[in-house]
């Protein structure tokens, strides 16, 4: 049996490209740095060759642009999305691979600019769109990705 090992590939200026801890199988077991131009892009989790667990992306100036949860190869659990300032501009939950619960997208305050729900990818709920003062702008009601007429009482 193959040792576990790290393989990691350069470009023609060795630059890494990339860093892939393999197992002795040959299958990724471990953290994953992703390069480009010599950047970092990405540091993800493999167990048994799957994503499993956190996941951070960069931007090209070397800021979080996303950091993510996978379990079994597909996006679960919370998903934050900054901007280059390294500010929260949106907040989302994600069960196998499909948006679930509440999304929220921030000012670059901090405060809440709109909050939704969603179920298997579809809207489903209330959006409420919010002044930075956070005073509410709009309610739209969802069902099934579908808007549909609020009730008197979400329109308030």
């Amino acid at each position: 049996m193959a040792e576990p090992t790290t393989l990691e590939r350069h470009d023609d200026l060795g630059r890494p490209q990339e860093q892939l801890p393999l197992d002795g199988q040959g299958v990724l077991n471990g953290e994953v740095r992703l390069y480009s131009r010599g950047r970092l892009d990405a540091i993800i989790q493999y167990v048994d060759g799957k994503r499993e667990g956190p996941a951070t992306f960069f931007s090209e100036i070397g800021t979080r642009l996303m950091q993510v949860n996978y379990r079994a190869d597909k996006l679960h659990g919370e998903a934050q999305y900054f901007d280059a300032q390294d500010r929260l501009v949106r907040q989302s939950l994600f069960e196998n691979d499909d948006l679930s619960a509440r999304t929220t997208e921030f000012y670059p305050s901090g405060k809440p600019r709109e909050i939704k729900g969603y179920e298997a990818n579809l809207l489903e709920g209330i959006l409420t769109r919010f002044a930075e003062d956070g005073k509410v702008i709009e309610r739209i009601c969802y069902r099934g990705g579908r808007e549909i007429p609020c009730p008197d009482a979400a329109k308030k």
